[in-house]
Formats: C-alpha cells, sequence, structure tokens
C-alpha cells in the first residue's frame, strides 16, 4: 500500500489501483459472514487470542512471578485451577529487564510442578526497543521459526514495558510508539496464529491504581490485569475487559524453591513459584466491606446514582467525598478522599478509562 495517500489520482481510483485493492481485500458485507465470530481464550477469562493485554500494579507486588507462571502454565496447557488438558501454546517471553532470573523462575515452576522442561517456551533477552517501528515484530517472526510446531510465537508476553523502550514511558510520543508496536505485533506478529501480546506494565509510585505513564496503554489494551501485594499475599484481579462483565480474581503467595548450589562453597540458588492463597474475605463476599471502606462505597455509590447511575469521573467522586465531609479543612477532605480510593485497591471499586464504578 503506497505510504503518501497525496500522490493518488482520485480520479482514477478504482480496482485498478493496488492502494484500492488492498483495502478491498479487508471489506467484508455482515451478511456473507457464514457463523458467528466467537471469541477464543487462550487462558478463559484472562487471555484471549489475538488480545491485547497489559499487567500492570507496583513495585514489588508480584507482576512478573505472576507473568512466568502465567506463561508456564499457558505452554503446559494448564489452567490456574485443576484442568490440566487445555491446549498448550507456544510461548515467547521477552526478558527486557534479567533473562537469567526468568530461566530461574520457570526452572523453579517445573521443578514444583514436576514434569520435562519447555520445548515451546522461548526466552529472549536480546536487544528490544518498541519505540522502534517493527522491532518487536522482527523479533516475533525470529523466535517464530524456532518453536517445534509450525504455529510459531502464540503468546508474546514483555517484561517489562519501560525496560523495553528507549525512551521514558512517562514520554507520551514515545508511548505512543511503544503502544503502536504492541498492537501491530497482536496483527501482524505472527501470520500464522492470533496472536496474544502481553506485556506486563508499573503503576505510578503514588500508589494510584492504574498504570504509569500516559494513558495510551489503557485505551489499546483490550483487558487489564491489576496485581496488588498486601501482608505476603498477592492478588491479580481483571479490571478491565472489553467484552464481557467477568472480573476474575486469583490470590497467591510466593514460595522459594530450591535450584541447589553452583558448586559446595557457593550460595544455594533460589527462585519463587505461586501458591494459590485462601481468598479473603474482601475477594470471596464483595457484599460486605470492612468497616473502614462503608463510608467510602456508600459515598462513590451516592455519586453514581447522581450520575444516573452511570460510571463516575474521579473529579465527581472527589467532589461527594468533599460534600459528605462537612466543615473540615481542605487538606482534611484531600486526606478523606484519598482513604476512600482505598476501595480500589480493596476489590470494592474499579477504574476503567478514567472511570469509577463498584465491583
Amino acid at each position: 500500500m503506497a505510504n503518501n495517500f497525496a500522490t493518488i489520482d482520485w480520479d482514477d481510483f478504482d480496482e485498478g489501483s493496488t492502494v484500492f485493492q488492498s483495502i478491498s481485500a479487508h471489506l467484508t458485507a455482515h451478511s456473507a459472514q457464514k457463523s458467528t465470530r466467537h471469541k477464543y481464550w487462550r487462558m478463559p477469562g484472562w487471555i484471549g487470542a489475538g488480545d491485547l493485554t497489559a499487567i500492570f500494579g507496583p513495585s514489588e507486588a508480584g507482576k512478573s512471578v505472576f507473568s512466568v507462571d502465567l506463561a508456564c502454565r499457558l505452554a503446559a496447557g494448564w489452567d490456574f485451577g485443576t484442568i490440566r488438558d487445555r491446549p498448550s501454546y507456544n510461548i515467547l517471553y521477552i526478558a527486557a529487564e534479567r533473562g537469567d532470573q526468568v530461566r530461574r523462575r520457570v526452572d523453579a515452576f517445573v521443578k514444583h510442578h514436576g514434569g520435562e522442561p519447555f520445548g515451546n517456551l522461548m526466552i529472549y533477552d536480546g536487544p528490544i526497543d518498541l519505540c522502534e517501528e517493527h522491532f518487536l515484530r522482527a523479533v516475533i517472526r525470529t523466535a517464530s521459526q524456532s518453536f517445534p510446531d509450525e504455529y510459531g510465537a502464540e503468546v508474546v508476553i514483555i517484561d517489562t514495558l519501560a525496560a523495553a523502550m528507549s525512551a521514558s514511558d512517562s514520554n507520551p510520543e514515545a508511548m505512543h510508539k511503544a503502544v503502536n508496536s504492541l498492537t501491530d505485533a497482536v496483527r501482524h506478529g505472527n501470520p500464522e496464529a492470533h496472536c496474544s501480546v502481553i506485556v506486563v506494565h508499573h503503576s505510578p509510585v503514588s500508589g494510584e491504581a492504574r498504570m504509569r505513564g500516559a494513558g495510551q496503554l489503557q485505551g489499546a489494551a483490550d483487558m487489564t490485569i491489576h496485581v496488588t501485594r498486601k501482608r505476603g499475599v498477592s492478588v491479580a484481579k481483571v479490571a478491565k475487559n472489553n467484552e464481557g462483565p467477568d472480573r476474575p480474581i486469583r490470590t497467591y503467595r510466593m514460595e522459594t524453591v530450591s535450584l541447589g548450589r553452583a558448586a559446595a562453597d557457593e550460595p544455594e540458588t533460589t527462585a519463587p513459584v505461586l501458591i494459590e492463597a485462601q481468598q479473603t474475605a474482601t475477594e470471596n463476599d464483595k457484599s460486605k466491606p470492612l468497616r473502614r471502606h462503608r463510608e467510602a462505597v456508600d459515598v462513590l455509590r451516592g455519586a453514581i446514582a447522581a450520575n444516573d447511575n452511570k460510571p463516575v469521573t474521579e473529579e465527581l467522586w472527589r467532589a461527594a467525598v468533599y460534600l459528605a465531609a462537612g466543615n473540615i479543612s481542605e487538606g482534611g477532605k484531600r486526606l478523606k478522599f484519598s482513604r476512600h480510593k482505598e476501595i480500589i485497591e480493596a476489590g470494592f471499586a474499579v477504574e476503567d478509562a478514567g472511570l469509577f464504578q463498584l465491583s
């Protein structure tokens, strides 16, 4: 297709034009569709085929350990429960930060759960720059030639977004280029399969339940998974799902696995694996907020009701909190709103594209 549409002769723009032909190849009348275009899943409720998914959360929440565990389960054909006979997928794990650490975590998964090393899980720790057009596509196409079958890379995990960019993720232009690379990988990374792309990203140091940097990734992602950790227990929950109401939750803790010693006088090598943890009352019973959260839930519910029962912006939520606070200082109101926002991390409210609603 022509790169410069200004050179097109619009008086002679018909089926003889290569641009016309290229665009026509992607036009389909709905009436020509013979059956429903079903949604297919790599991991039901979590990772869709041909989706862009962002896993985000604060530092040390367990995002990367969760991502390695996810990669191993997809490669093995396991779900997050007890099912062990799902289809297995070819996984490309782009370790933009520490490749050897990822390898040790995969070793720990195999040792803990039993089994053989994965022939369908490739780890790439070479150069990567999402700000450079087609760099990611080239890595995926190259890796796809190394899998044992003809399907190529079916799931690509990039850990982390910031480490895979040559510019800051707070730079809107750089973030725009990076998101374009991610969506390009979904559509063109693997011509043999619907490529699912998963990117690991950080949340702001302020503790807000959103992704760091400009909002392009939040808007482009089909699904987002928010990971938090408190008192040694991590919670991964779907925060955004473009195609359904389901918001599954996985609660887990980390357990250390010994990988032996390089030599008798060397320190023991260890790596973490995920162990399912019993869900807390917060995850199991969303209808019963803890006492400290009840006022916040009630105020947000009132703000939503006043907004025609639609999700509210942060400004509308803040205004409702300030009104309910009465005659206290401005500093006190700001502190109260900050405490009210804790219901997001507690799981009683969710944010989607800058709008807030109760879970």
